[in-house]
């Protein structure tokens, strides 16, 4: 079982899932910036008085199972302070545990993955009475998860009839073990966007209403919705559209000043320049991901190497035609991908 039997819920414990259908996993929509000077990230914090004499040193780093999934990955998440110098219970506070809990695999690990997190704090200079409040914050939390687990084994599958008794279930643990602040913080906006969206499945599953009726609802429900996510779904729609525009555009022949001038009355000028950058970074990735697909396939079928030559050689290859790490993990990920469809 996981860390406090919620680490393999993580999904399910995390994002309030509890096999809901997959419309509960869709991406959140991000939520406005605070305002300037309400929050500030302890990225490189300044130690508060009682860290000044005696600097906090970090504990030696300790393994956990799946640190190698997270080479080279910067930490997610941050951690804020607002004006009065309390920590803010955000996303990101969560974020940033979710990433230790998630190096994990049993409650064995528990320890071990603590003391990262307070290593990762020390090296980000991070007050010690900040650093206390988020080890305390982590308590309640892993409590949340083991009882979120526990509510999923308890109900199994769930139906969709069930899904607003489940959601409901779930807000009360969360206010039960995380407080209302602190609930609020880590779920209060996917808690919103995921009653909105079950709003909408039963507005548009009425058999009662007619088809302007259900627009009509669904028009006020849109309404009802934060100014900054309307923003983003305004956004989002406009963007799809404009893709799917651009797409019958390219297939009906149109040239890029004609696709430019598209852009251009739908998002601006300076939008429109953006994604014709955007088009020729990806034109320029896909002919150098084309070269190296053609020259790895040669020495792939050189039967002059050893299978340790080749490995070498297309490391090598790598190396020459992508400039950085990540476009290498990228290349690699892609000839997995690759290797796995010949298999299959």
């Amino acid at each position: 079982m996981g860390i406090r039997q919620g680490i393999l819920a993580g999904a399910i414990a995390g994002t309030a899932t509890l096999g809901f259908s997959l419309f509960l996993l869709s991406p959140e929509d991000p939520g406005p910036s605070s305002p300037e000077g309400s929050v500030t990230p302890l990225e490189h914090g300044v130690p508060d008085a009682s860290d000044r004499n005696s600097p906090a040193k970090a504990p030696p780093k300790q393994a956990l199972p799946l640190d190698d999934t997270v080479e080279g990955i910067a930490i997610d998440g941050a951690i804020r302070v607002d004006m009065n110098g309390n920590l803010v219970f955000d996303r990101d506070l969560r974020r940033f545990m979710d990433f230790f809990i998630g190096l994990t695999r049993s409650q064995d690990d528990e320890a071990a993955m603590r003391d990262r997190m307070r290593q990762a704090m020390v090296e980000r200079e991070v007050p010690g009475a900040i650093r206390e409040d988020v080890m305390d914050a982590l308590d309640r939390y892993l409590d949340y998860r083991e009882a979120a687990g526990n509510l999923e084994t308890r109900m199994g599958e769930v139906t969709p009839e069930q899904t607003r008794h489940v959601l409901n279930q779930l807000k009360q643990l969360r206010r039960s073990h995380l407080g209302e602040a602190m609930a609020e913080g880590f779920f209060g906006r996917e808690q919103q966007r995921i009653e909105n969206q079950l709003a909408r499945q039963r507005i548009e599953n009425n058999p009662d209403l007619s088809d302007d009726e259900k627009r009509e609802r669904l028009r006020d429900l849109e309404e009802m919705l934060p100014e900054h996510v309307q923003q983003v779904r305004e956004r989002s729609r406009t963007y799809s559209t404009l893709r799917e525009k651009t797409r019958r555009m390219r297939e009906e022949g149109a040239s890029d000043a004609e696709i430019h001038a598209l852009r251009s009355r739908e998002l601006g000028a300076e939008a429109a320049d953006q994604l014709a950058e955007l088009d020729e970074e990806r034109a320029r990735w896909q002919q150098r991901l084309e070269r190296y697909q053609r020259e790895k396939q040669r020495i792939r079928s050189n039967d002059s190497l050893t299978e340790s030559d080749r490995r070498q050689a297309l490391e090598r290859l790598r190396s020459e035609h992508f400039d950085s790490e990540a476009e290498r993990r990228r290349a690699r990920a892609l000839s997995r991908i690759d290797a796995s469809r010949q298999d299959g």
